[in-house]
């Protein structure tokens, strides 16, 4: 039987300093990754040519995986999420948000490696003909 090779949408809980957590997609498509990296370009000098601007790397891939959050303002009220307010955080607490992202985004790379080299090269297809005996 083989693989499916679709994402499967699943939402994943991610702890943050102080009690707050963020909800973050479990895993990218090919498309929204597509668009966190589409979201690095920036045009040069009001030309048609743009270049990829690396310190928005960190902000692109909030955008990309935050679904919700536990934050709230300063009169506790829930803050939505929103790029708007992926700029209002603390510099502290961007941070942490984003350490805790790039923990799992790696914990999601370990284990795609992991189940590749349980494989062993092993295939789960029939051979395309069969071989001729010696």
């Amino acid at each position: 039987m083989s693989r499916c090779r679709f994402v499967q949408p699943r939402v994943v809980r991610l702890a943050l300093s102080e009690g707050d957590w963020i909800d973050v997609r479990a895993e990218l498509t090919a498309g929204e990754e597509r668009d966190m990296y589409a979201a690095l370009r920036k045009s040069l000098n009001g030309t048609t040519a743009t270049v990829a601007d690396f310190s928005l790397l960190n902000r692109g891939r909030l955008v990309a995986y935050l679904l919700a959050w536990s934050l709230t303002d300063a009169d506790g009220t829930p803050v939505p999420v929103s790029e708007g307010a992926l700029d209002q955080l603390t510099g502290h607490d961007f941070a942490d948000m984003t350490a805790v992202l790039d923990a799992h985004i790696e914990a999601l790379r370990e284990a795609r490696e992991t189940e590749k080299n349980s494989r062993d090269g092993a295939t789960d297809s029939a051979p395309i003909s069969p071989s001729v005996a010696p």
